[in-house]
C-alpha cells in the first residue's frame, strides 16, 4: 500500500495539539473527512498554509504502524482573502465549515459536497456584507438537498422567503436532523 496519498482537500478546521503541532480537519473529494497531523512550529511555511477555508492540493503520509495522517505538503489553490477582510464574512464561513463537519462531509457524496463547499465559500469571498445570511442559506438548501433533507415542498416554501425565514426554516430542518444546533449558525 502507499503510505503518500494526495487529495483535493478543503481546511476545515484546524486546532492545537501539543506545544508544536496542530491537528487538522479537511473535506477531501477522494476520501470525504479526514484527520492530518501538521508538524512544525510558529513560522512553518506548512502551517500557515493549512488555515481554515483554504483549498488546494493536500500531500499526505499515513503512518499504517501507528495508524495516523501526517500532513506533509499544501499547495494552496484559493486562499479566499476577501473572506477575512470582514467579520460577517468570517461567521459566516465558520457556520458553512462547522456544518460540513457536524454533517460528516456529506455522507458520501464527497465529489459533490466539495463543489458545494467551494461555491459556497467563493461566492462568501466576493459577496456584500448584508448579503452573508442569504449566501449561507443557499448553501444551507443544498447541502439538505445533497443530504436527502429537504421536504418535496421546500422550493415553494422558500421561493418567496426573506433571508431571515430561509435561514431559520433550513436550520431547523439539520437541528432536527442532528438532534442539536450549533452555534455558528447563529449568524
Amino acid at each position: 500500500m502507499n503510505r503518500n496519498i494526495i487529495y483535493h482537500a478543503l481546511v476545515l478546521r484546524v486546532r492545537q495539539q501539543g506545544e508544536a503541532n496542530r491537528d487538522a480537519v479537511f473535506l477531501t473529494a477522494e476520501d470525504g473527512i479526514i484527520h492530518a497531523t501538521v508538524f512544525g512550529g510558529p513560522k512553518s511555511k506548512l502551517r500557515s498554509y493549512i488555515s481554515p477555508g483554504h483549498s488546494g492540493v493536500l500531500y499526505v503520509y499515513h503512518e499504517n504502524t501507528k495508524d495516523y495522517n501526517k500532513a506533509s505538503d499544501f499547495d494552496v489553490q484559493k486562499w479566499r482573502p476577501g473572506i477575512r477582510e470582514n467579520y460577517k464574512r468570517s461567521m459566516a464561513e465558520a457556520a458553512i465549515l462547522e456544518t460540513i463537519i457536524e454533517t460528516h462531509g456529506g455522507g458520501g457524496s464527497w465529489l459533490e459536497a466539495m463543489q458545494i463547499a467551494e461555491e459556497s465559500l467563493d461566492a462568501l469571498d466576493t459577496i456584500e456584507e448584508n448579503n452573508c445570511k442569504l449566501c449561507f442559506s443557499r448553501f444551507l438548501y443544498k447541502w439538505c438537498n445533497l443530504l436527502g433533507l429537504l421536504p418535496e415542498d421546500a422550493a415553494l416554501i422558500l421561493k418567496n422567503a426573506s433571508a431571515a425565514k430561509a435561514h431559520s426554516y433550513l436550520t431547523g430542518i439539520l437541528e432536527e436532523s442532528l438532534g442539536k444546533r450549533p452555534r455558528a449558525w447563529d449568524l
